[in-house]
């Protein structure tokens, strides 16, 4: 007659106390959450902030959306990931965030099928300083990552190996720059401001 914590791992013969008498979360009218969070944390890691989160079971749980906010900004939406499904054993969860700022806080909001909304306890992540251009990958098939100095604006200029003008634009400080329609071979892309002039190399693989 015990409720059981999902999740345990024992037989069923070998239960211990923080097993049984287990509570399930409820919502606010009284029905079981369609989902229990177990962990959520984060890292940062070149240039980027990697998410994670564990659940302990799902139960028609649509997708999960990660919120970002800042210091000075609210929480806005900055990816969605789909639901592994309906689970009683959980599921592990990771995210990429490819523009991080400088101080960065995030949550999940959960939305199951019906549209109830669940959000998570807030983390909070400082992004690495960038001091100078940055370019990369240097081989890639669809976008080039663009960074420049926080709040810096810049001229990009991109060129073909021959010397051909493709592409010429102000941009500031983060930036997706999409080769998709590029044919293959070898590219040259120069950052200009007041302060520095900087030609970078990169390959679009196919």
């Amino acid at each position: 007659s015990a409720n059981m914590n999902p999740s345990c791992c024992n037989a069923i013969t070998q239960v211990d106390k923080n097993c049984v008498n287990y509570s399930y979360p409820v919502g606010s009218q009284g029905n079981l959450l369609p989902i229990e969070l177990v962990s959520f944390s984060g890292e940062t890691a070149s240039l980027k902030n990697q998410l994670f989160w564990t659940t302990a079971w799902e139960s028609n749980v649509e997708h999960f959306i990660i919120e970002r906010a800042t210091e000075t900004t609210e929480f806005e939406t900055i990816g969605q990931l789909s639901s592994k499904g309906d689970t009683q054993h959980g599921h592990q969860y990771n995210w990429v965030d490819h523009h991080p700022q400088e101080e960065n806080f995030y949550r999940l909001k959960t939305r199951d099928l019906d549209g109830t909304i669940n959000y998570s306890q807030i983390i909070q992540l400082s992004g690495q300083t960038i001091n100078k251009p940055m370019v990369f990958p240097t081989i890639t098939s669809d976008v080039l990552q663009v960074r420049l100095p926080k709040d810096a604006v810049a001229t990009l200029q991109l060129n073909s190996a021959r010397g051909q003008l493709l592409d010429y634009r102000r941009i500031g400080d983060n930036n997706e720059l999409s080769v998709r329609d590029l044919p293959p071979g070898w590219y040259y892309l120069q950052l200009s401001s007041d302060l520095y002039s900087e030609t970078f190399r990169f390959f679009r693989s196919e």
